[in-house]
């Protein structure tokens, strides 16, 4: 396997507002401690788009991208090796799942059989094919794991409703759910393959994440038996605009961003967050015009960060009010609270670390 040495540059240091001591989601107004975010940009990776990102604790890491482009870290960032695929260069891979130590699925989009999930259970030695997608028309957008067994995956359909896959066995096997409770799709409505976050799955309860025709969220609380949905404040109305990414610290407090990938800079009321469970959506203020953002973590119960090709921006208040950061832009993260770090990538292979000093 190929090893590619990597140079960290020069460390950006942020400051950033975080949660207080309890375990509990604090209320705007409680006072919150200091912590300090270093960003530290790395060498690109190659000439390639990188959109796939997930952390095995704090210096093992996964990325993906276009060009079939599949690389692994064991030291930090420092080195990375090629564990893609045999014979998948043609393939645009957009979204990573870990499951366990040396077992991985990746997925890539694309329209019809272009849609695939590989896995591996030897660190990426040999990858097999689970999924190849044959349904025509659809475009998968994005996986989500909330054990090594069971899993959810979401994307375009032309059948007028969400076409959505469930896997209780790793991967294996996948079948069709909630085809009998699924809201109908608005016209040219659609999700997104921005960062493979536009589905989140947190004990019971599922979301996901739409756009074009109009911006809403579908929403499940019975494992995806029944559905509902709600609409958002966020741009919509263009194939190339809707919501992109989102993420839920708990059953109710959820934050959503988006925004139009065609005019990224524009500030068009690109993040909103809910207090009840993704039934109600209220935008976001923020002190500077906040641009398209592709992707949202959670960093603790109030800090919220999050990337797009125009930069990066950041609440300390669970999602209600933002900023803008200085730094590279980035189209996707991942963070791993129990070593307060993370990693995040973007266009032009690019790959930063992200430190939190509590």
């Amino acid at each position: 396997m190929l090893t590619r040495p990597i140079r960290l540059s020069a460390v950006l240091a942020l400051f950033l507002l975080a949660s207080a001591a309890s375990a509990q989601l604090a209320t705007p107004s409680e006072p919150a401690e200091h912590r300090t975010v270093h960003l530290e940009p790395l060498t690109s990776v190659g000439d390639v788009s990188l959109r796939g990102v997930a952390l095995e604790g704090s210096t093992t890491v996964w990325i993906s991208g276009s060009a079939g482009t599949v690389l692994r870290s064991t030291d930090g960032g420092a080195t990375w090796q090629s564990v893609a695929p045999p014979d998948t260069e043609q393939l645009d891979f957009r979204d990573l799942a870990i499951l366990e130590s040396g077992t991985v699925l990746v997925m890539s989009v694309g329209p019809d059989s272009a849609s695939r999930i590989y896995k591996t259970t030897d660190h990426g030695s040999s990858w097999r094919l689970v999924l190849q997608n044959d349904i025509e028309g659809a475009f998968f957008n994005g996986i989500t794991f909330r054990n090594p067994r069971s899993g959810f995956l979401t994307s375009d359909s032309t059948d007028g409703q969400l076409l959505l896959l469930r896997t209780d066995d790793g991967g294996e096997t996948w079948q069709r759910f909630g085809t009998g409770s699924l809201p109908p799709l608005a016209a040219g409505e659609a999700g997104f393959a921005a960062s493979g976050t536009g589905i989140v799955g947190r004990d019971e309860h599922l979301w996901v994440g739409t756009g074009g025709g109009a911006a809403r969220v579908f929403r499940s609380s019975d494992d995806g038996e029944n559905w509902r949905v709600s609409a958002t404040p966020l741009p919509a109305g263009r194939s190339s605009a809707g919501i992109f990414s989102l993420t839920f610290r708990n059953p109710e407090i959820g934050v959503i961003v988006g925004g139009d990938y065609l005019e990224p800079e524009a500030d068009d009321g690109n993040i909103a967050w809910t207090k009840d469970g993704g039934r109600s959506w209220t935008m976001a203020e923020r002190s500077d015009p906040i641009s398209q953002k592709a992707c949202v973590r959670f960093l603790d119960d109030r800090t919220v960060l999050a990337v797009g090709q125009s930069g990066l921006a950041l609440s300390h208040d669970a999602g209600r009010t933002w900023s803008v950061l200085d730094g590279p832009p980035y189209y996707a993260f991942d963070f791993d609270e129990s070593s307060a770090s993370g990693f995040l990538v973007g266009s032009d292979g690019r790959v930063g670390r992200l430190v939190v000093h509590r």
